[in-house]
């Protein structure tokens, strides 16, 4: 009995053996199991590679040409926005000189009074006023320092407008408006100027430009000249201005920077045909119609896309060094059994 007992035991450990060494058939399929789920990994990655690149080329294409959104319409909708701050200086510099230019002939009375009243009608405007006759200048209100008083009355009476706005003299400092009327009273028999000397930054407008700005007189005489370039590139700037402040208004010109990048001028006019506007604007390497913010909208996606490629990378090496890493010890396992069989 007890041998009997002896080899039962003897014939269960040797069926034991076989269900020791099972872990060694089931591990073949779990590392095969690793390749397919890398692969599949991979080819996901590829597609969605792919697809972010088609979309960044269509995006890029549908940008550049979007129609209303050219350098050429922002270009003219900044010389229209230079020539109605223009408009609006000069119908306040108009308003007040006009109103000046009654009282004087009204009231009579010293010329300093209708000196004051122009300056005080003009509020921040004019820098200072002057009351001309064919004698010379007989009153004056406010500071405008070297102020050329009698070359911006002469311009003036020669260009046989009963309202004038330009440059005269010499400097750059200041710009002039005149308003003439027949005289009367103590100014009969002479031709009466009240005029404004004001300053020229007040035309271009505020806030910050990428590119330049300039008003011109009638005969293409620069008044005042605001924005920036870099090295070169002002130049460019300045010649393209120059060309379409020449050419029939409204007038556009386009030219090519030596990097290659586009530059459009145009110009308007302001003041009652006395004034030219220009506005010159480039484009950046990326083409005439693609702004910043789009150029955000179209890289935003592939920054997105591509961090996410980069995760899942990640994430596909850690689960493959898992399973490594199980195959391996499965493998171990599997030797250490049969070992002690």
């Amino acid at each position: 009995m007890a041998g009997r007992a002896k080899g039962g035991n003897t014939r269960s450990k040797a069926e034991a053996r076989p269900k020791a060494r099972a872990p060694s058939v089931s591990a073949a399929p779990r590392r095969a199991s690793g390749g397919p789920l890398s692969g599949q990994v991979r080819i996901a990655l590829v597609a969605a590679l792919l697809l972010l690149g088609v979309y960044v080329a269509v995006a890029f294409v549908r940008l550049h040409d979007q129609p209303g959104s050219s350098l050429a319409d922002r270009a003219g909708g900044a010389a229209a926005g230079v020539a109605g701050s223009v408009n609006r200086e000069a119908a306040t510099l108009r308003a007040a000189l006009s109103a000046a230019s009654v009282a004087r002939r009204r009231f009579g009375g010293d010329p300093l009074d209708a000196a004051e009243t122009a300056l005080a009608a003009a509020g921040g405007a004019a820098a200072a006023t002057a009351v001309v006759n064919d004698g010379g200048v007989i009153g004056v209100a406010g500071s405008a320092p070297d102020a050329a008083w009698l070359q911006a009355a002469n311009a003036a009476r020669a260009s046989g407008q009963d309202f004038w706005i330009g440059r005269a003299g010499t400097g750059a400092r200041w710009y002039y408006a005149a308003f003439t009327a027949p005289g009367s009273g103590p100014d009969a028999g002479q031709r009466l100027l009240v005029m404004a000397a004001a300053d020229p930054r007040r035309l271009t407008g505020t806030g910050v430009f990428d590119g330049l700005r300039a008003v011109a007189d009638s005969g293409g005489r620069i008044i005042v000249l605001t924005g920036s370039g870099r090295g070169r590139e002002t130049e460019a700037l300045t010649r393209a201005m120059t060309e379409a402040l020449r050419r029939p208004l409204p007038g556009a010109v386009a030219n090519r920077a030596q990097d290659g990048s586009n530059i459009v001028a145009a110009a308007r006019a302001a003041g009652d045909g006395e004034l030219k506007v220009a506005a010159v604007m480039r484009s950046p390497w990326t083409g005439a119609d693609l702004q910043p913010a789009n150029l955000l909208a179209l890289l935003a996606p592939l920054a997105i896309g591509c961090t996410l490629a980069v995760l899942l990378v990640r994430q596909s090496l850690t689960a493959q060094a898992a399973q490594n890493a199980f195959a391996a010890s499965e493998e171990r396992f599997r030797l250490a059994v049969e070992a002690a069989g």
